[in-house]
């Protein structure tokens, strides 16, 4: 996993254009364990995968009773 979100491109990854910006892998880890990202029986399904991506992109949000 942590392959994966080194390589993945912005805006959903943590790539950077230069090699001196590039994120930690430490850094990598912590950012991913705040995910929270669940898994079954060892694996990631890519809904899960892309859902996390997303709340951590763009924030958490509350859908209200009307819709």
């Amino acid at each position: 996993m942590v392959d994966f979100f080194a390589d993945l491109q912005a805006p959903m990854g943590m790539k950077v254009i230069n090699e001196e910006d590039r994120i930690s892998d430490a850094e990598l880890k912590k950012v991913m364990l705040k995910m929270g990202i669940r898994t079954e029986d060892g694996w990631i399904y890519f809904n899960e995968l892309l859902y996390r991506c997303m709340r951590r992109k763009f924030g958490n949000f509350k859908l209200n009773k009307r819709m």
